[in-house]
């Protein structure tokens, strides 16, 4: 994690934890006041999938099962997708985005 974060503050120009600490706070609302004007969905780019699975598994255990692999590729449901983007969190390749519906 600490080798993460020391990537995150080279790539975003922070020196200090403290550059950037509470910034998302203003961004932070309650449930209810949520946008709720559009829904997003995965998207998967089949050229930069390796087909690894974990997609598939973070999306079952999610309770979704909106990812499948075929022919060693990950193919997203629309219907099935919550838009939660965990998916596109996990790919190891960044093959998923997520998209509006």
């Amino acid at each position: 994690m600490s080798k993460g974060l020391v990537k995150f503050m080279e790539k975003s120009g922070y020196e200090t934890i403290s550059d950037f600490c509470g910034k998302a706070l203003g961004n932070i609302v309650k449930h209810n006041q949520l946008n709720r004007a559009y829904k997003m969905c995965a998207c998967v780019d089949t050229e930069k999938c390796i087909g690894c699975g974990r997609c598939k598994i973070s999306c079952a255990d999610n309770g979704y099962s909106a990812i499948d692999i075929t022919d060693k590729k990950a193919f997203c449901s629309k219907e099935k997708c919550d838009g939660c983007g965990l998916c596109s969190q996990i790919c190891p390749v960044g093959a998923i985005r997520m998209v509006r519906k």
